[in-house]
């Protein structure tokens, strides 16, 4: 508990005009988010702030919500969203390679996902700066960033050095043919082969 002292000797100049509009702040602490929620659904709490929308649709089914006491907004926050994914470790030999990485994306089916696991609620991904200046989706590099990896031809891809990559799009069914065609054709490129089910790597090795 944090309460208003009454000499304190900034209370009445200028820059403090308007703010300090109250006596006392009380701050209550709730060691996991579970006991945060159960906490503002009795009211104990003005705001609940989730970046989950499905686990929000879930959570929302309490009586002061239905009674209308409750008001549920969404907003654009017009930043970077905050990345949820597949890491891979580049020091195993297995996740070195950017083509391999590549078509392990690629069979990810996200459209199958949003709909089955995630109520359609979710946009994908697609550049760690998304919502920004900073995103290379549909930017060009220009001249001082080619400059710049001119020492490293063929680092980074082509699509994304013009802005045109975009990850690919399923028709979310979990078993487009056509997608999963073209992740198994960038692994046979890259030397990998399917032997009764078991994906190889060039040395004949399991893939996993």
């Amino acid at each position: 508990v944090f309460k208003r002292n009454p000499n304190y000797w900034g209370k009445d100049i200028p820059a403090k005009r308007g703010f300090d509009n109250y006596d006392q702040i009380t701050i209550e602490y709730f060691l996991n988010a579970n006991a945060k929620l159960e906490a503002f659904k009795k009211g104990i709490c003005a705001i609940a702030d989730d970046s989950d929308p499905v686990k929000r649709e879930r959570d929302l089914d309490f009586p002061a919500f239905h009674k209308g006491d409750v008001i549920a907004e969404t907003f654009d926050t017009g930043i970077p969203p905050v990345v949820t994914g597949f890491l891979f470790n580049t020091r195993l030999q297995k996740f070195s390679s950017p083509v391999v990485r590549r078509a392990l994306g690629m069979l990810y089916d996200f459209e199958w996902a949003n709909k089955n696991l995630f109520g359609g609620k979710y946009m994908r991904t697609m550049s760690y700066w998304q919502n920004s200046e900073l995103s290379a989706l549909g930017h060009p590099a220009d001249d001082r960033e080619k400059a710049l990896l001119a020492p490293y031809p063929g680092r980074v891809p082509a699509d994304v050095m013009d802005g045109t990559w975009r990850p690919p799009v399923t028709d979310g069914s979990g078993q487009d043919r056509r997608v999963l065609k073209a992740a198994f054709d960038i692994f046979k490129g890259a030397g990998y082969a399917l032997q009764d089910g078991v994906m190889l790597d060039p040395e004949g090795k399991p893939f996993g």
